[in-house]
């Protein structure tokens, strides 16, 4: 299968080029059975979809996007366990407010900062490679961003399949995972604040405010 969908992954890959490189996925994988495979393909396939529907709207203004991007994200990836990931062990430091709070502020700068990126697509195709199985609910669908002038990257989606949906709960792009990215950067930030998530979320609010 191949779409033309993909320069938002390029742009993830920019933002993630100081991101630690995992030596694993941290699994025993094996290849996915015709089922598993088929049911992980077909998400992506339709988020694509989705997603060249959405470039090809008629130019809507900055807000309108924005709230469209949205929609696309919350039903495309499950941002609850995501952001719960980026924050890492500071999650269980938390207070349930801080939790509540936090959850907002993530889905909002998610929302923001990869917004204005999509809307950079230029046309490379996204090419889907193989299929590995995590466990029986979650599959690796592996691809590659082909550029006819740039070396091809290989962008894996980590996504979980239930009853009656399916989510993505990481990107890997390159090696490198989305989700460990945000933890090590949020973790920085906490740390050099000496510790306390409210630095965070003040930071958070502080971006929500300028953006």
């Amino acid at each position: 299968m191949t779409q033309t969908f993909s320069h938002f992954m390029r742009m993830l890959t920019m933002a993630t080029v100081s991101a630690v490189m995992l030596a694993s996925v941290g699994t025993n994988s094996v290849r996915a059975d015709a089922a598993a495979a088929e049911k992980a393909l077909e998400f992506i396939e339709v988020l694509t979809v989705e997603a060249l529907g959405l470039l090809g709207e008629n130019n809507p203004d900055d807000a309108a996007f924005e709230e469209q991007f949205r929609t696309f994200i919350i039903k495309g990836f499950d941002v609850p366990f995501v952001g719960r990931v980026a924050l890492g062990t500071y999650w269980r430091r938390a207070t349930q407010e801080q939790q509540t709070e936090y959850q907002v502020l993530f889905r909002d700068y998610i929302v923001k900062t990869y917004a204005e990126r999509f809307r950079l697509f230029s046309g490379e195709t996204l090419e889907v490679t193989d299929v590995i199985e995590v466990d029986e609910d979650e599959t690796i669908v592996r691809t590659e961003i082909v550029h006819p002038d740039d070396p091809n990257i290989s962008v894996d989606w980590h996504v979980r399949s239930g009853a009656e949906s399916n989510l993505i709960l990481d990107i890997i792009i390159e090696g490198l995972r989305l989700t460990r990215t945000l933890n090590d950067n949020f973790s920085d930030i906490i740390r050099v604040g000496g510790g306390d998530v409210e630095v965070l979320l003040q930071l958070l609010r502080d971006r929500a405010a300028n953006i």
